[in-house]
């Protein structure tokens, strides 16, 4: 293969990479923390991000949390997931839909912080 070539693969390769990941600030509303209390309807505990879809007051929220390590490390296990666990969530609301980037998890006594989280605990 030559040079162009194997350059052009790799070039291909990583803009692929860095489309399928999205921005945060793009997004989300940063500049504005809203809370959510609800329950779990559906959770999705892999990769890249875990998935959680609630229902609060009537309303269905998405809810995108750090990668199952990220959790994991911070004590959040798997069993979490549970359909019909109450849940609450500080973050960022989508821009368009109803759907956040959690800052801060708290469900059966654990809380989750993200490194972003700069509220008070």
């Amino acid at each position: 293969m030559s040079r162009f070539a194997s350059t052009l693969a790799v070039i291909l390769l990583i803009s692929g990479v860095l489309y399928a990941h999205h921005s945060v600030g793009g997004d989300y509303d940063t500049k504005n923390v809203i809370t959510v209390v609800g329950t779990i309807t559906e959770c999705s505990f892999g990769n890249p991000h875990v998935m959680v879809k609630l229902d609060s007051k009537g309303k269905q929220w998405e809810l995108f949390l750090p990668s199952p390590n990220m959790l994991l490390r911070a004590g959040v296990k798997k069993e979490f997931c549970k359909v019909g666990a109450d849940i609450t969530v500080r973050g960022w609301s989508h821009k368009e839909r109803p759907e956040m980037y959690a800052l801060r998890v708290v469900l059966g006594g654990v809380t989750y912080r993200d490194a972003r989280d700069t509220s008070a605990p």
